[in-house]
Order: structure tokens, then C-alpha cells, then sequence
């Protein structure tokens, strides 16, 4: 199997995951965002991409006006451009462990950004830590939802019925992973400086935060 055709089937993967977390974060944070399909003729995992340099609110919990586009915060961009290098990586291990290089593979999102040695190294390791980070918050967060739900398991809603309040510890959650994400995110703008960094922003408004589509959630749906 080719890389090309490698990077087809990964777009895919970390599409699919991807709309899992952002779909979660989304409706807690601003509960307007949805991950927008990935379009046919998207062909390679460089679906990332993010506004300006400015920092992001944590959380974005106000409705944008009638006809308005509303700002996709960072940390969810963010989190899914570490989320697929994660991905990446973990196929390139695969290919390694069959006696395969997994360099193009593993160098794809920083040499996509035109990023030095130097600088594909730092981000390419800030990525990998986070993921790793975030995917622990993650599974202790997966695991309060389940022990909630087996809560729940036996009650009857009906249509319009406010849902049960999620536990506080989702919350909590999701504030360290927010911030998790953020302090990537800033760690990687001091190792690659400011000019470097914005025109790295550039490349992930392009790659990713143009595939991420608003959209108007359902409330009190159960």
C-alpha cells in the first residue's frame, strides 16, 4: 500500500474520531459546532487548519447572531491537528514493525507545513505528548459518562424533557483538556517564534479549521 493511498485512508480515520471529540467539546463549549463532512476530493490527513494567533477563549458559550459564521475555538482545532499526527504516527509504527519506513508518514504534517528539521521536530513531539495527554483525559472522562449512563440506564425521557445535568467532573475535564490543548498550542508558537508561527497558523486555517462546519445543535433532545 502507497503512502498516498495510506494518507486517503487516515484522512478518513482521524475524520471520524475527530468528529467524536469535537462533537463532545462542541456541544459543551459553544453548542453551535458540528464537524463538517470531510468533502470527497479531501484526499490527505492535512485537515487542519487555524484562526489567527490570538489566544481563544476557553469557552464560547453565547449563540453568534443571525447570519454570522461563529469562531471555532482553537482548542478544538488544535486538538484535532494532534489528534491526527497521533493517528499518523501510530500507522507509521505499524509500517516500521513490518520492516517498512514510516518517514513519510511520521514527517508528513510538518514537511506539508514547510517546517524546518528543527522545527517539524518540536512540533511533531508537542503533538505527540498532547495527544497522548488529552487521550487519558479522554478515558477518564469515558469512564464517568459510562458509570452515568448505567445511572440512567432504566429512566423513560420524553420528547422535550430536559436531559439529567452531566457530573461536574466533565466539566472539570474539560476545562484541563482545553487548557492542555492551549498550552500545546502556545509551547509550539514559542519553540517556532512569532513570524514562523503565524505562517504555521496559516497552513492550519488552510488544512483544517476550513473543513470544520457550524451548525444549530438540537436542545433538550433525549
Amino acid at each position: 500500500m502507497n503512502v498516498r493511498r495510506l494518507v486517503i485512508i487516515l484522512c478518513t480515520i482521524t475524520f471520524a474520531t475527530g468528529a467524536l471529540a469535537f462533537g463532545r467539546q462542541a456541544h459543551r463549549a459553544a453548542g453551535i459546532f458540528s464537524l463538517g463532512s470531510a468533502t470527497a476530493g479531501s484526499k490527505s490527513p492535512q485537515t487542519l487548519s487555524a484562526p489567527s494567533p490570538q489566544a481563544a477563549p476557553s469557552s464560547q458559550s453565547s449563540s453568534p447572531a443571525s447570519g454570522q459564521t461563529p469562531a471555532i475555538p482553537k482548542h478544538v482545532i488544535y486538538g484535532l491537528l494532534f489528534q491526527e499526527v497521533a493517528a499518523f504516527n501510530k500507522k507509521a509504527e505499524e509500517k516500521e514493525k513490518q520492516g517498512q519506513s514510516g518517514a513519510a508518514l511520521r514527517h508528513y504534517h510538518g514537511q506539508r507545513a514547510g517546517l524546518k528539521d528543527r522545527q517539524a521536530d518540536d512540533f511533531e513531539r508537542i503533538a505527540a505528548e498532547t495527544a497522548r495527554k488529552v487521550a487519558i483525559l479522554d478515558e477518564k472522562a469515558k469512564k464517568i459518562i459510562d458509570a452515568d449512563r448505567a445511572r440512567h440506564a432504566d429512566v423513560k425521557f420524553k420528547g422535550g424533557e430536559p436531559l439529567p445535568t452531566p457530573p461536574a467532573e466533565l466539566k472539570e475535564l474539560e476545562e484541563q483538556r482545553q487548557t492542555l490543548i492551549l498550552d500545546a498550542r502556545e509551547n509550539l508558537r514559542k519553540a517556532l517564534g512569532d513570524a514562523e508561527f503565524q505562517r504555521f497558523e496559516d497552513f492550519v486555517q488552510r488544512e483544517i479549521a476550513a473543513k470544520i462546519k457550524p451548525v444549530q445543535r438540537v436542545v433538550n433532545r433525549p
